[in-house]
């Protein structure tokens, strides 16, 4: 665990210093900093999709609080065992999918609570690690019911290919206040 935190850390600030190498928009406001991912557009394309279908299954759940099955559909987005970081607790190790379920859950009535409505993606940095390994830095807009901007959501991803597609296999949130781009090294 030592060495994941130490991994993601050197990475945060030996990637930050260049320029971004390519934006795309895509028709859904998600804007992807390409920076270090290969031109494999099939690759590209496939991360998109994945965390457009991946923010959805919260804002069914947060449009509708009986929709257990948006959680069910979150937590397949994971690969187990999954590494978490919680904001307010150390690390964590989920191994099965009704547990992450859970924590999705908690996570999802707690910023209910704190009036969010929707999610809605401002922005999504990739950098390829290898072939079937990716490191994403999303940021995340918070919005109420009237579509109001509350606070800004930053999370740090590690993302690895399976048969089934992308899967996150660790998820770090982290503080607005310290956003970072991950930038070709």
């Amino acid at each position: 665990m030592r060495y994941l935190i130490l991994f993601l850390l050197s990475l945060a600030f030996n990637l930050q210093a260049q320029e971004p190498a390519v934006s795309i928009n895509s028709n859904d406001g998600l804007q992807l900093q390409k920076t270090f991912l290969t031109d494999d557009s099939d690759k590209t394309e496939s991360i998109i999709e994945f965390f457009h279908d991946y923010i959805s299954t919260y804002n069914r759940y947060l449009a509708d609080s009986n929709d257990l099955s948006s959680m069910d559909r979150a937590a397949r987005h994971f690969n187990m065992p999954v590494m978490q970081f919680p904001t307010k607790a150390g690390p964590v190790v989920t191994l099965e999918h009704s547990k992450m379920v859970g924590n999705l859950t908690a996570f999802t009535n707690t910023i209910r609570q704190s009036g969010v409505a929707s999610l809605k993606w401002e922005q999504l940095s990739v950098v390829s690690l290898r072939d079937n390994m990716a490191l994403a830095n999303n940021i995340a807009n918070a919005l109420d019911a009237n579509g109001k901007f509350l606070r800004r959501l930053t999370t740090l991803y590690i993302l690895v290919a399976s048969e089934d597609g992308w899967r996150i296999a660790s998820i770090v949130p982290y503080s607005s206040d310290n956003v970072f781009q991950l930038q070709q090294p």
